[in-house]
């Protein structure tokens, strides 16, 4: 084997590889690669972060650096990395716990496999602080609601000639179409978290949007409610994290948003009125509207 400093393969960030092998595959739109390098066993944790590197905390935002990205293929990074030895026969001491130890008592080189695979975003940049749907993982259901409601006096059955309806169990329902959001925000650093967002999400919860709202394809103002939000600790391997590892938060947004029989545009503000068959704005204290409007953007991009 040559010495490394005749290596010809670097990273980025100058750590020496061999590469021993490369595989993967693509279905129609997610792809996977593998890859197994040899590398000096001293570098495996400047490897490790080099090729998972942690957010960066600039000013109000959060910066995302991309992961180390497939050598040709940038689409894909690195999800995870494996270490083992490379030759069998000795067993190795990457983190340099057994100072002491005889030179020939472990091996210099460690084999790393690293998985790689896509992420939200896909190009060569690092992550957008002004555009969410680069660090965020965004998902839908929409259904609808059903509302039960009385039968109106000028309801009559179809029927030669007209007939007005005068039975009292007649059913009705009007439609409400909605649309959960849900929203998971991953590796979140701990003083960003305590420092920021936490504040924010307790401001925000249970109002609307009061602009258009940009994470979820511009939907038009008070149609977008924050519902929820739930958070769990990333214990992480980093040094330096004890009592204060990473966030993953989880969120929940429902949107109601659709046009009633005449067109117009149906919000969180809106409530049907059996009485006249319309859905209209209600003021439940004579002057302020049902929810409070907020710009829910401001929870990802800190404006």
């Amino acid at each position: 084997m040559k010495p490394v400093s005749e290596w010809r393969i670097r990273t980025a960030g100058g750590i020496p590889l061999t590469v021993l092998s490369r595989s993967g595959g693509f279905s129609r739109e997610e792809a996977t690669a593998t890859e197994q390098y040899l590398i000096p066993a001293d570098r495996l944790l400047a490897f490790a972060m080099e090729s998972l590197p942690r957010p960066i905390l600039f000013l109000d935002t959060l910066i995302y650096p991309r992961p180390r990205p497939l050598p040709g293929l940038p689409s894909l990074v690195t999800k995870t990395i494996k270490w083992e030895p490379f030759d069998s026969g000795l067993p190795v001491d990457p983190f340099g716990s057994d100072p002491a130890a005889d030179e020939k008592t472990y091996q210099e080189f460690v084999k790393v496999t690293i998985d790689y695979a896509t992420v939200p975003n896909n190009d060569e940049e690092d992550s957008d602080p002004d555009d969410p749907q680069t660090f965020l993982e965004v998902s839908a259901n929409a259904s609808g609601t059903f509302l039960a409601v009385p039968v109106r006096s000028k309801a009559v059955w179809d029927t030669t000639p007209p007939e007005g309806v005068k039975e009292v169990d007649i059913p009705n329902t009007v439609r409400q179409c909605e649309v959960e959001w849900s929203v998971r925000w991953p590796q979140i650093p701990y003083e960003y978290w305590t420092g920021r967002l936490v504040a924010r999400l307790r401001d925000k919860l249970g109002k609307v949007n009061e602009g258009v709202m940009h994470l979820f394809h511009d939907a038009p103002a008070e149609t977008v409610m924050f519902m929820s939000w739930s958070m769990r600790r990333s214990y992480t391997w980093r040094a330096g994290e004890s009592g204060s590892s990473p966030i993953e938060l989880d969120m929940r947004f429902l949107e109601k948003n659709f046009k009633d029989e005449s067109g117009a545009q149906i919000t969180h503000q809106h409530v049907y009125r059996p009485k006249t068959g319309k859905w209209e704005i209600l003021l439940p204290d004579g002057t302020n509207k049902l929810y409070s409007k907020v710009n829910l953007d401001a929870i990802f991009t800190g404006s």
